[in-house]
């Protein structure tokens, strides 16, 4: 299989003994090759530049996170004087 010209190789599965049906056995190896899947897809995605798509860049993530921070503080501020006046 390849993605842009990467190479996804998934790793040789050693099989153990099963002991039930021949549906539990299909279901649990489709499930090890597709956990196998998609954790190498992830990961080849995440450390190469296979998509062109452009990244979020951290200065938005860190203005959300200190927009957020910030309101959390206001409104624990405004609570605690609430408080006091109710006291």
């Amino acid at each position: 299989l390849t993605l842009d010209g990467v190479e996804l190789k998934l790793p040789e599965q050693k099989l153990q003994r099963h002991r039930g049906s021949l549906t539990d056995f299909l279901r649990n190896l489709g499930s090890m090759y597709a956990v196998n899947l998609l954790t190498h897809a992830a990961g080849l995605l995440g450390k190469s530049s296979v998509l062109n798509l452009p990244r979020v860049p951290w200065r938005i993530g860190m203005t959300a996170f200190s927009y957020v921070s910030d309101s959390v503080g206001l409104l624990s501020g405004e609570a605690s004087s609430l408080i006091n006046a109710m006291a």
